[in-house]
């Protein structure tokens, strides 16, 4: 184990665009371990994020007897955390600073946990900051896959913005969204109006449309869920109702 090492990382390019060269890795960082120098490099083919292609890094030593070996040992794995973290801050950064997103095509956003839209037009904004509404934390990119949220296309007015359900990265629910399916399922499950295979059928159908609106039996499903719905209670109705609507435009808009 190494013990108090001191280090540094440079990082060359967080974002991959591939060599064009089977043979040519990609130079991802430099990394600094006590006297030792380390070079991170990412696949030939690799595109995309350079955080995504982690576990695909070939850690060298440069200098000496050692030049263009592959690391194997635990300089190897604490070079590659060292990279890691550097390459989150430096995401986290990028969103901060001029408040553009990673594609260059939208601004960042920053979202509170219960759905109010605190940034999406390039203002820079604190990360860590809550919101000015109902004073819950804010959000600026998915809790599960970390990719930014996206916020107003550049260059468009940002009053035309909808709030996002749904991450364009990994297709899960957002926080809002995610609380809004949740109190759904606790409505449908105590809903004595319907039997259990009824509720059953109903989050099932919920899911398909859910999970893809363009496909061919959404027409389908939602004219089940309408014959459902039809014993259930006032609440549910409005609930279900609600998701259906806002998950078809959300997914078909995006």
């Amino acid at each position: 184990m190494i013990s108090n090492p001191n280090t540094k990382v440079v990082i060359d390019q967080s974002n991959l665009t591939g060599s064009g060269n089977a043979a040519l890795l990609q130079s991802v960082a430099t990394v600094y371990i006590n006297q030792r120098e380390f070079r991170v490099y990412a696949p030939s083919a690799a595109k995309g994020k350079a955080i995504d292609w982690l576990p695909q890094f070939k850690i060298r030593r440069t200098g000496g007897y050692f030049e263009n070996e592959e690391q194997q040992d635990e300089y190897k794995e604490l070079a590659r955390h060292l990279v890691k973290e550097a390459l989150e801050e430096q995401s986290q950064n990028q969103v901060t600073a001029d408040g553009t997103h990673p594609d260059g095509i939208h601004c960042s956003a920053q979202i509170c946990k219960q759905g109010h839209i605190q940034h999406r037009d390039g203002m820079p904004f604190d990360p860590k900051a809550h919101c000015t509404k109902c004073g819950a934390s804010c959000v600026h990119e998915c809790q599960y896959c970390k990719e930014p949220i996206r916020g107003s296309r550049i260059y468009q007015d940002p009053r035309a913005y909808a709030l996002p359900l749904f991450c364009h990265g990994c297709g899960r629910a957002y926080p809002w969204m995610e609380d809004k399916l949740q109190t759904a399922r606790r409505l449908l499950d105590h809903d004595d109006k319907l039997s259990y295979e009824e509720r059953e059928e109903l989050w099932n159908d919920l899911q398909y449309v859910m999970s893809d609106p363009k496909a061919d039996l959404v027409p389908a499903k939602k004219k089940l869920i309408e014959i459902n719905l039809a014993k259930a209670g006032a609440v549910l109705k409005d609930v279900f109702t609600d998701i259906v609507a806002k998950t078809s435009a959300e997914i078909i808009k995006g």
